[in-house]
């Protein structure tokens, strides 16, 4: 599936961060058969639903609650964006159904609008570290009957972990994550020759107090998915040794400068000597 031609329903990251750190939020997961049904909610932003999951949705978004859905497909091992419901049941913009069964018929349940908050795709390996305890046995959020509820907590991860993906970042690939590290504390100067043990090789060409750069966009979404980052910004969880000896080098001269009448390699420039004082 396309999701670049649905880019435009995609709702500025100030308004997604209002809804996932909303106490007022509540969390399913809907599934359906094919591709044509997200297509369809996609193109003409409604949803339609089993009558259980119709009541337990409208319950909450009649008491005021902000009923998010995520979306996949049977069999597709992916998440395909997330919504939220906009009206009640039967007060949809459309009145046909958009929706197709597996027999080929159209799905006569009531419609509801949605507004589409989030129009792409999240691989089920991506999320599989996430657990939702009101799953059978606390599994993974990935594994959910349409309906299922999703706790706050891992709700609220699901939709950092939606945006982390639509700032750019992609936190499992290790390469990508070490470019946005890099975004974060870029060195200069500096090259991978010095990263060796600190025990036996001496610091090169040290990073300048405040020689620090930071895109505010990528930093924030960062901290917001790993608040550690706030304290440190880098992820040390999955970085290899040699990366963390380097930012440790680059740290140490960061947070302990040179005098200013050091030279640039950190250096005393030392006096002169008189011999004749000697």
């Amino acid at each position: 599936m396309d999701f670049y031609q649905y880019a435009h329903k995609n709702v500025p990251h100030e308004n997604a961060i209002e809804i996932y750190e909303s106490d007022k939020s509540r969390y399913f997961i809907v599934k359906c058969f094919s591709d044509d049904n997200i297509v369809a909610a996609l193109k003409h932003d409604v949803w339609a639903t089993n009558p259980n999951n119709e009541k337990a949705f409208q319950d909450l978004y009649n008491k005021g609650y902000k009923v998010v859905l995520f979306f996949s497909v049977n069999g597709s091992s992916r998440f395909m964006g997330y919504a939220t419901i906009a009206s009640k049941s039967g007060n949809s913009k459309i009145t046909n159904s958009p929706f197709i069964l597996p027999n080929g018929k159209p799905y006569t349940g009531r419609l509801f609008d949605i507004k589409w908050i989030r129009c792409q795709s999240v691989p089920f390996e991506e999320v599989e570290h996430l657990k939702n305890s009101l799953n059978k046995n606390n599994e993974s959020v990935k594994v959910g009957r349409d309906g299922q509820a999703i706790d706050e907590t891992c709700g609220r991860e699901l939709c950092r972990l939606f945006e982390a993906k639509f700032m750019g970042i992609t936190m499992t690939a290790s390469q990508q994550q070490y470019m946005v590290l890099q975004q974060m504390i870029q060195i200069n100067n500096q090259n991978k020759s010095f990263m060796q043990s600190p025990r036996t090789t001496e610091f090169q060409n040290p990073t300048k107090k405040g020689n620090v750069k930071v895109d505010l966009d990528l930093a924030k979404i960062a901290t917001e998915y790993n608040p550690a980052l706030a304290i440190f910004p880098v992820d040390l969880s999955n970085i290899s040794y040699l990366d963390y000896i380097a930012l440790y080098n680059n740290s140490f001269y960061y947070w302990n400068p040179p005098d200013e009448d050091d030279d640039e390699y950190g250096e005393q420039n030392e006096e002169p000597v008189d011999d004749d004082n000697e």
